[in-house]
């Protein structure tokens, strides 16, 4: 039984490193196409970059985590003082 966990357990860690090597590559294309965008609005200033739901979902979600992380420090702070 415990070869069979420590495959499992091997196999697990292989997947978490795609998953951040995924991570990172859709982090460079999207920091890519970010750039593109500005190019093509100093060329079209009328150019508005399409948002697809699923980036806007993100963003919305990273910016709810940081309004979140604010709130818990200063609450924090607050207890302290």
């Amino acid at each position: 039984m415990a070869l069979v966990a420590d495959e499992l357990k091997r196999k697990r860690a292989e997947i978490g490193s795609r998953i951040d090597e995924l991570r990172a590559e859709i982090a460079l294309l999207e920091r890519q196409q970010s750039a593109f965008d500005e190019v093509i609005q100093s060329y079209d200033p009328e150019y508005i970059a399409d948002m697809a739901p699923r980036a806007v979902r993100r963003r919305k979600r990273e910016a709810v985590r940081e309004l979140a992380a604010a709130g818990l420090a200063l609450r924090r702070t607050s207890e302290d003082g």
